[in-house]
C-alpha cells in the first residue's frame, strides 16, 4: 500500500500489484517485473515493509529501455536506473536518458551495443563489418589474432557481447552456441552458416516472408540467416504456397545463375588467379546429384512436401545471382494469368523495404529484354520478376549474393531485433 506525507512504516500483506520477490509495485499488463524479473504471480510472497522515501536527492530523469531480448521500449520517470528488465518477456534491458544524445536505444538517439564476430576474416564476416562502417550504436568486439582459434577465448567474447554473428562452417558454429553459459539468457546470436536454418527452435531471417518470421525474428535470441540461392528461391515459391497458388506437393524446379564469390575462398583464388582453367571462363553446372546443401531449407521454409529440383551454376563475374522457377500453368490447380501472379507477388510483398516487386512488362517489352545477374552487386534488396504468358510463367528473383544473400540480410536483422529502421547501415 503506498503512503504520502511524513515518516511512515507498515507490515503490508496486500501483494496485489505488487511483485512476490522485491515487492515492487507492477504496471497494468507487466508479465514480468521490472525491478527483479520475476514473473509475475511468482516469487516468495513474503510479508514486507512499506516505508516512505526521502524526497531528497536529484530530480528524476526520463529513461527509455528496451529489450535485448523481444525488442519491447518503454519509458519511465526515475532518480536512478532500476529498471533492468523487460516488463513483457523478462529479458534484459538497455537504458538510457533520453536528453542524452549519444545514449538512445530506439533509432532517434544511439546508445552501443556489443557486437562479436566469430569468424570475422571470412567473406561474409568482413562484409557484416564494412556494413558497421560510420555506426555510432554499434561497439565491434575483437579477438586477438594469436587467440582467433582458442576456444575460451571465443566463448568469454560470445559471452560478454550483446549480439554475436557467427560466420563460420556449420560444425564450428554448433560448437559456438554450445560455449554460451546456460544462464546467458542476454546475448543474441545470429548465424550466418547452414547450421540451423531447418530448426524450429531458431527464427529464419527473412522478415518479409511473412509477418509471423519478422516477429519472430524480433523476439528470438537465435536467428539463423538464410542461403543465398535459398533467398531468392523463397521469396518466389514461399507466396506462392501461402497463396494457394500450387499445392505443397507441387513438383518444382529451380535454376540460378551466380557470381563466384559464393563459391568459398580456393574457388575465388582460381578465378582471379593468373592460371584460371579455360573452363572457369563459362558457366558452370553443379550440385548434380540433387543434394546443394541449400535444399532443406527451401523445401522446409517453402512449406513444399517434396525436395524441389534444383540446377545451380556458377558464372566469371564476382557477385549477384538469378533464381528462376518455371510454371506450366496447364498443371496449377487453376490457370493464372501472370497479371494475377505479379498482383499476389504485389501484395504479399507491400510495403517491404528491401524486397521490390518490379514491373509487369509487356510481351515485346519482354523479347528485347535481358536479366543480368550481377545488377544488384554490392547492394542489399532483392528484385522479383514475372514474365512469361497465359501458358508458361517464369517467376525469378534478382539479389547480391553477398549482400541480402548474406551479409546485407544478417545487419538487417540485427537492426530488427535492436529495435531500429531494419535498413540501417544498407541503403
Amino acid at each position: 500500500m503506498r503512503h504520502s506525507g511524513g515518516i511512515s512504516c507498515r507490515l503490508s500483506t496486500d501483494y496485489e500489484g505488487r511483485c512476490g520477490e522485491c515487492h515492487a509495485f507492477l504496471g497494468d499488463g507487466d508479465l514480468f517485473c521490472r525491478y527483479c524479473g520475476t514473473k509475475a504471480g511468482g516469487g516468495k510472497n513474503e510479508p514486507h515493509e512499506d516505508v516512505e522515501q526521502c524526497g531528497y536527492g536529484p530530480p528524476p530523469v526520463e529513461r527509455r529501455h528496451v529489450c535485448r531480448k523481444c525488442g519491447y521500449s518503454w519509458s519511465s520517470w526515475s532518480m536512478t536506473d532500476n529498471e533492468r528488465y523487460c516488463p513483457k518477456c523478462g529479458g534484459n534491458a538497455h537504458t538510457a536518458n533520453t536528453d542524452d544524445a549519444d545514449n538512445d536505444i530506439t533509432g532517434g538517439r544511439k546508445m552501443s551495443v556489443k557486437v562479436y564476430i566469430d569468424g570475422q576474416e571470412g567473406t561474409t564476416g568482413l562484409k557484416i563489418l564494412e556494413r558497421f562502417e560510420g555506426r555510432s550504436d554499434i561497439e565491434i568486439v575483437k579477438i586477438s589474432e594469436e587467440l582467433r582459434k582458442d576456444p575460451a577465448e571465443r566463448a568469454r567474447l560470445i559471452n560478454s557481447a550483446d549480439y554475436v554473428f557467427l560466420c563460420l562452417p556449420d560444425d564450428a558454429s554448433r560448437e559456438a552456441v554450445s560455449f554460451i553459459d546456460k544462464d546467458n539468457d542476454h546475448v543474441r546470436i545470429i548465424d550466418a552458416s547452414t547450421a540451423h536454418r531447418t530448426n524450429p527452435d531458431w527464427a529464419y531471417g527473412f522478415p518479409e516472408l511473412s509477418a509471423a518470421h519478422r516477429e519472430k525474428i524480433m523476439s528470438s535470441n537465435r536467428v539463423a540467416v538464410p542461403g543465398c540461392y535459398a533467398s531468392g528461391f523463397n521469396s518466389i515459391v514461399y507466396p506462392l504456397v501461402a497463396n494457394g497458388i500450387i499445392p505443397a506437393d507441387y513438383p518444382v524446379f529451380a535454376y540460378a545463375t551466380s557470381g563466384y564469390s559464393g563459391a568459398g575462398k580456393k574457388a575465388i583464388a582460381i578465378y582471379e588467379g593468373s592460371e584460371k582453367p579455360e573452363e572457369f571462363n563459362s558457366p558452370r553446372q553443379y550440385a548434380l546429384s540433387q543434394a546443394h546443401k541449400h535444399l532443406p531449407e527451401m523445401q522446409a521454409v517453402s512449406g513444399l512436401t517434396f525436395k524441389p529440383m534444383f540446377n545451380p551454376m556458377v558464372c566469371d563475374y564476382f557477385s549477384g545471382m538469378v533464381v528462376s522457377v518455371p510454371l506450366q500453368t496447364r498443371t496449377l490447380p487453376k490457370a493464372y494469368t501472370p497479371e494475377e501472379i505479379h498482383a499476389m507477388y504485389a501484395e504479399h510483398y507491400k510495403g517491404a523495404k528491401l524486397v521490390e516487386v518490379m514491373p509487369l512488362m509487356s510481351a515485346d517489352e519482354q523479347k528485347s529484354f535481358f536479366l543480368a545477374s550481377n545488377t544488384l552487386s554490392g547492394q542489399n534488396k532483392l528484385q522479383v520478376f514475372v514474365f512469361g504468358s497465359d501458358e508458361q510463367i517464369l517467376l525469378c528473383a534478382r539479389l547480391d549474393n553477398l549482400g541480402k544473400g548474406a551479409s546485407g540480410a544478417a545487419v538487417q536483422c540485427l537492426n530488427i531485433m535492436m529495435g531500429i529502421d531494419e535498413t540501417t547501415g544498407l541503403v
